[in-house]
């Protein structure tokens, strides 16, 4: 455009020149004005095209900030949004450990007194040692030593299990007391890294508005300046045009200037056709435990078949004081086996409360890490979907500033350009008014001269309008210029603090990955424990329940007994009734007996031998 505009203005000058030199007639007179229309004519292609380069430059930009500064607003209230959710989350979790700590704290309290009391009792059954103490002797009073002693240690146990069970339950608070504070930790930093993001967030919207506002304001005023000198100079061609009409050589004229006008040939100078500095289309699209090893009898159980009785048989009395005391003997000792049997039923009831706690800290646990597990992954999605929104927010910013960079540095480029093309019009047109003035001179007639009046005129506006537009250029560079580096500033600032973000909810997200795996790890190791205990348990039923070595030891203790009884009874002489279908001392049959048998026969009767 500047080439064309400087051919123009040589073009003017030499007609300027030639009109000094003498007064031209009519035929040179329609030579000159056709001449000064064809340049004012180049002239207002040239005016058009910039025209249209500055609102195609000035549309794309304005189409940007239309389609762009919504999606930060956008993105401004979600962060607004979701820093108003973590400041209720925050205060849920602070809630929640305060009601932890205090569950807590009256745990300890009961662990506490669970232990003054475990303390006592051992101090009272640590006494029971002592003869001569007197809690000994008041204890002892009105029952058994031996009998308050297993209450006491009863007691003792069954203490010992609730403190484990509390330790148990304060373990597992205490666990979650401490994911309650990590969480609450994470939610500080994470409404602190979300401050700093919606501040600098909302500094880059509003400069984006300011900078969007300034964009449309310079692309109205450029497109009214270029409008008025557009205008003008058409007014000026239609006063030449009226002015070409009156010549004698009008229609020849007129014949040739339509000639000129309706083809674009390569050899003439035209401002469209041979411009060199444009911004061009593609230019402007750039700007946007078991039991079966121990369960060994502690008495010795006897496999072979206790001998039975004999029942009903009639029998002498026999004094045999040696007899009846080493039975006597006998039923002490059975007797006196006793205590231990119910020390194994202690044993059994014991270690049936133990592993049930067990089983049931085990399944608590494993059950917290489920919903530990669950809590993770779902932060873990949570913090996944931030950060993808993070991360596509930093990279629309750091194109937003590529685009708004390059729209300046082409917005600069496009007013320079405008700026030094008006100069170059301005000189066209006051050589085209100086050559106006000498015909409005001359010696023609009043409507040619009116003619001359009204051209210059027009040209005289468009002068105006170059000079406004080469005047507000100026202001617009520096305006231009200030903003794009306020852009620039602050999108830099708000890539920083989305950047800050990032790092810490990818560091956020991988520790939850981290603690989600570890969950799994523990809540495996729990489901093992919790399966354990529940197949001890079954392995104890059937060893301490019915059937089992108590049941069969109580059974043969028993019989035991019988078999002692009723050899007194038959020392004594006493006839022992007994049950019919009873086997005998062997195991068969009882045989009848009979008046005629011999005592010998008698015994082999209650033996259950055949002696016939």
């Amino acid at each position: 455009m500047a080439q064309i505009l400087a051919a123009a203005l040589v073009a003017a000058s030499c007609l300027a020149i030639g009109e000094g030199h003498s007064r031209p007639d009519n035929a040179g007179l329609g030579s000159s004005i056709q001449q000064i229309r064809d340049t004012l004519q180049n002239l207002l292609r040239s005016v058009e095209d910039k025209g249209s380069d500055a609102e195609r430059l000035f549309g794309r930009r304005e189409q940007w900030c239309g389609a762009n500064v919504p999606s930060f607003e956008q993105f401004t209230a979600a962060a607004q949004t979701g820093h108003d959710q973590l400041k209720v989350d925050l205060e849920e979790n602070k809630a929640a450990v305060q009601d932890a700590e205090g569950t807590a704290q009256q745990i300890r309290g009961d662990i506490m007194l669970i232990s003054l009391t475990i303390n006592q009792t051992e101090q009272m059954l640590s006494a029971w040692g002592d003869s001569s103490s007197k809690e000994a002797v008041h204890l002892m009073q009105g029952d058994s030593s031996a009998s308050k002693e297993r209450e006491f240690k009863r007691l003792l146990a069954n203490k010992r299990r609730t403190l484990q069970s509390l330790e148990g339950q304060l373990e597992i608070v205490l666990v979650s007391v401490s994911q309650l504070q990590a969480r609450v930790a994470e939610t500080e930093h994470q409404a602190t890294d979300s401050v700093d993001t919606i501040a600098t967030g909302q500094a880059l919207v509003e400069s984006l508005r300011k900078g969007c506002a300034s964009i449309q304001q310079h692309g109205e005023k450029l497109e009214a300046v270029h409008s008025n000198e557009a205008g003008s100079l058409k007014a000026a061609l239609q006063a030449l045009a009226q002015m070409s009409s009156m010549t004698p050589a009008a229609a020849q004229m007129g014949m040739t200037a339509a000639t000129n006008s309706d083809t674009d040939s390569p050899s003439e100078v035209a401002f469209i056709q041979t411009k060199q500095d444009v911004v061009s289309e593609a230019d402007l699209e750039n700007l946007f435990g078991d039991l079966s090893s121990s369960g060994e009898a502690a008495f010795p159980v006897h496999k072979k078949q206790h001998q039975q009785p004999v029942r009903g048989a009639l029998t002498q009395k026999r004094s045999n004081p040696r007899l009846q005391k080493k039975i006597q003997q006998l039923l002490a000792q059975i007797n006196n086996k006793s205590p231990a049997d119910a020390d194994r039923k202690e044993f059994c009831k014991n270690e049936q409360s133990q592993n049930h706690l067990v089983e049931m800290l085990s399944a608590a646990s494993a059950s917290q890490m489920t919903a530990e597990i669950s809590a993770h992954g779902d932060i873990e999605e949570h913090l996944t979907e931030d950060l993808q929104r993070s991360t596509s927010a930093a990279h629309a910013v750091e194109d937003a500033l590529a685009q708004i960079s390059e729209g300046a540095k082409k917005e600069q480029v496009l007013i320079a350009r405008n700026t030094k093309d008006s100069g170059l019009a301005k000189k066209i047109a006051a050589q085209a008014i100086a050559i106006l003035a000498d015909i409005e001179s001359s010696t023609l007639s009043s409507q040619m001269k009116q003619g001359a009046v009204n051209s210059a005129s027009s040209l005289r506006s468009a002068m105006e309008a170059f000079s406004e537009e080469a005047n507000y250029s100026i202001p617009v560079q520096h305006e231009t210029e200030v903003l794009a580096k306020e852009i620039d500033d602050v999108g830099n600032a708000a890539l920083k603090a989305l950047t800050r973000e990032m790092d810490n909810i990818a560091l956020s997200r991988d520790w939850h990955v981290s603690q989600r795996k570890r969950g799994i790890a523990q809540k495996e190791n729990f489901d093992a424990r919790a399966q354990d205990a529940k197949a001890y348990l079954s392995k104890l039923a059937s060893l301490c329940g019915q059937h089992g070595w108590l049941d069969q030891e109580e059974q043969e203790r028993q019989a035991q007994v019988k078999v002692l009884h009723d050899a007194e009874e038959v020392l004594d002489g006493k006839q022992i009734a007994r049950d019919q279908s009873a086997p005998a001392l062997r195991g068969r049959p009882a045989v009848q007996p009979t008046k005629d048998m011999t005592p010998l026969e008698r015994a082999a009767a209650a033996m259950g031998i055949y002696v016939d």
